[in-house]
């Protein structure tokens, strides 16, 4: 049975070149979304999340029936944890959680299970600092600067990681504040979760 790892965390983690550095060693498939957001509103940017994500989460499904798969993020989950955040600082009302919600539940991302989990986790005030050493914001992420937003999906990511790795044990959670890449990705392929994975 091929195996899937997913990648999660808060924008400026370090997702992605943690991914291509993990998978210098696996040499498995990978999945990394990056179609630019082309929406200003937190609303229709994450209605915009739901769909890319679904059909890069279809074409990673598709990849895992013949190979190993590693990829930027658990969709479902990070995108919930991002919509959770949000309304908790009031940039979506509830009916846009609800709508969001109903297309992320019945989107392809809705079928992704991971064997493994790996959640990268930074300070809000760590993960700015990083993000101000590109002169230019990406359109990829709404609120991208904004650390009232930082906060919040950070938290909401904690809260949401813990409470699946009590119920399915399959997480692990990686502090990256102060560490090389080199350092993170030794972190995890040390770990027991990591180990037993094969």
């Amino acid at each position: 049975m091929n195996k899937l790892i997913t990648i999660s965390g808060t924008h400026g983690t370090g997702k992605t070149t943690i991914l291509k550095e993990i998978n210098k060693e696996l040499k498995w498939e990978v999945g990394i979304e990056r179609y630019l957001n082309p929406f200003q509103t937190t609303y229709h940017a994450m209605l915009f999340f739901v769909c890319s994500f679904s059909f890069r989460d279809k074409e990673a499904l598709e990849a895992l029936e013949k190979r190993n798969v590693i990829i930027d993020r658990w969709s479902l989950i990070d995108i919930e944890a991002y919509i959770e955040a949000f309304e908790s600082i009031d940039y979506l009302t509830t009916n846009e959680v609800i709508a969001i919600k109903l297309a992320l539940n019945t989107s392809h991302s809705s079928l992704i299970k991971p064997d493994l989990a790996i959640l990268l986790d930074s300070r809000p005030e760590t993960i700015l600092y990083r993000l101000k050493e590109f002169r230019t914001p990406s359109k990829h992420h709404i609120h991208e600067r904004d650390i009232r937003a930082l906060t919040a999906i950070r938290n909401s990511f904690i809260n949401k990681f813990h409470k699946i790795n009590a119920e399915i044990n399959k997480i692990i959670i990686i502090s990256t504040d102060g560490k090389t890449p080199s350092e993170i990705v030794t972190e995890i392929m040390q770990d027991r979760k990591f180990i037993e994975l094969f």
